[in-house]
């Protein structure tokens, strides 16, 4: 948990290889780019084919920050061989900085510099402004076996991609579902890629373990169900879920009559069971999930003490995102930011408990909780690991010798891994009057 990239450093790995294959040819093609040149870009297929890898198979793993820069280096070539955008000094100086941002993150085992981010995105913003081709986001949430998936995809031409293609939700664990000894993580992913595209991907945080680390996956592809079974033979046949027509519309609001509705399209949600197909709503998960969801806890670090929250509150787990201030609030309300288009108010919890002079830099971490249908986003100094606690673990202790507010303990536990206290926080009693 400490390092999600750990789990998974054959992609890693295999990325930089090609990475460091391609920088031979950079120079190169930044040259010609200066020299107003670009429909050599066409004869250019392994520097595409390097590229929407990289960014195909950062969104299979969920590595947000290193699909969004390497999206911006395949939007800005394929602009540059369609003749989109000039190319000139300044078109040639972006796609150096993006390339050597791609490289750089990849080097560092997937971390990326915040403030050279931010400083491309500006760059790159202002450069695609006045192309017609806009991005439209729209969350999409899909509930499986009792599990909120939330997707965040481009609907800008979903309508007619879905005229002609299939829409798949694939549930892959890659430790456990790719033979090493038949194709590696980045031969999977590039398999899928070329036979369609992966529109979004999420992890499974709460089943993340050292050898396990299961991606549900929204894929597009012109294949048919029976091809691509056989194609993804080795997984489990219920790990491939196919979304018929009706259901594919529906699920991105494309076939709503109703007037009464809100004219801005709301996610639809679906709930499965292992016998129903994914448009029939089920009723809640089973007693045995809720006991398990209720033993189950994530870990945190503010300062040196180390923390926990139930993993049926988690939402989601982000770096620091930038916040928006809003006056006369307390100086543990951070203000609000924007989570996949939605406004989500930013609680610093190290604050909160009663830390001082706190810092804001490229490791602080986002653990966004969901209580009482509420998102908000907590600040903390880092995500440790996912436990498991049985009754004998926990004791209700009063906590003693700490600047925090006891009512905001609901018990202290041990740690069965590390033998570490736990001190377990009540989400509703902390941010329901925040």
């Amino acid at each position: 948990m400490k390092d999600l990239l750990n789990i998974v450093p054959e992609f890693l790995n295999e990325a930089l290889e090609s990475i460091s294959r391609l920088e031979q040819k950079i120079p190169t093609i930044i040259k010609k780019i200066k020299k107003g040149k670009s429909s050599f870009l066409k004869k250019e297929e392994d520097l595409f084919r390097t590229v929407h890898s990289i960014s195909g198979g950062s969104s299979f793993l969920g590595l947000e920050d290193i699909e969004k820069i390497s999206v911006w280096l395949e939007r800005l070539l394929f602009f540059l061989k369609d003749e989109k955008v000039q190319a000139n000094d300044e078109s040639a100086d972006l796609v150096e900085s993006i390339f050597n941002l791609i490289k750089e993150a990849f080097t560092n085992k997937g971390k990326i510099k915040k403030r050279a981010t931010n400083k491309i995105e500006k760059q790159i913003t202002l450069f695609f402004e006045g192309i017609k081709e806009k991005v439209q986001e729209q969350t999409i949430i899909i509930d499986l076996e009792g599990k909120e998936l939330s997707f965040s995809i481009n609907v800008s031409d979903i309508e007619k991609k879905l005229e002609n293609k299939r829409l798949y939700l694939l549930n892959i664990d890659p430790a456990a579902d790719i033979d090493e000894n038949k194709w590696t993580l980045t031969d999977f992913i590039s398999e899928l890629l070329e036979d369609g595209e992966i529109l979004d991907s999420v992890i499974d945080i709460e089943n993340v373990y050292e050898d396990s680390i299961p991606v549900s996956v929204l894929y597009l592809c012109e294949v048919s169900d029976k091809k691509l079974r056989k194609k993804l033979r080795d997984l489990s046949q219920d790990k491939i879920i196919l979304f018929d027509e009706d259901a594919s519309k529906k699920l991105f609001g494309l076939n709503k009559k109703d007037e009464e509705l809100e004219e801005k399209p709301q996610p639809e949600r679906f709930r499965r069971t292992r016998n129903e197909n994914p448009q029939k709503l089920v009723e809640d998960q089973p007693p045995e999930k809720q006991v398990e969801d209720e033993r189950e806890f994530v870990s945190f670090l503010i300062g040196k003490e180390h923390y926990a929250v139930s993993i049926k509150d988690v939402f989601d787990m982000k770096e620091m995102l930038p916040c928006s201030r809003i006056p006369n609030q307390p100086d543990h309300m951070l203000g609000v930011t924007n989570l996949r288009g939605n406004v989500v108010p930013v609680v610093d919890l190290r604050l909160l408990m009663g830390r001082k002079n706190v810092t804001y830099n490229e490791f602080s971490v986002f653990l966004i909780v969901k209580v009482k249908n509420k998102i908000t986003g907590c600040v903390v100094d880092a995500i440790d690991d996912v436990v498991f606690l049985e009754p004998e673990d926990t004791q209700i202790t009063p906590v003693t010798s700490r600047q925090i507010n006891i009512d905001y303990v609901k018990f202290i536990a041990k740690d069965p891994k590390t033998g570490r206290f736990l001190i377990v926080l009540d989400l509703e009693k902390m941010l329901t009057n925040e």
